[in-house]
């Protein structure tokens, strides 16, 4: 089911998701490695595709019994 066909996504097919204290591994000159901890904000849109809506609103893969 493709819920926005346009460039960009609609309002109501968007999630935005805010970590505080994401670690990461920052990788520097001559193999230096160093933990980091920093804020990460990501988006999720949501898609359909290989998935069948149920007459509950919810979804599950294709071929699940």
């Amino acid at each position: 089911m493709i819920l926005w066909s346009g460039d960009e996504p609609s309002p109501e097919t968007v999630i935005n998701v805010h970590t505080g204290e994401k670690i990461k591994l920052k990788r520097k000159v001559g193999g230096l490695v160093t933990i980091v901890t920093e804020p990460e904000d990501k988006i999720y849109r949501i898609s359909f595709f290989k998935r069948r809506r149920l007459d509950d609103h919810t979804s599950v893969p294709f071929g699940y019994k």
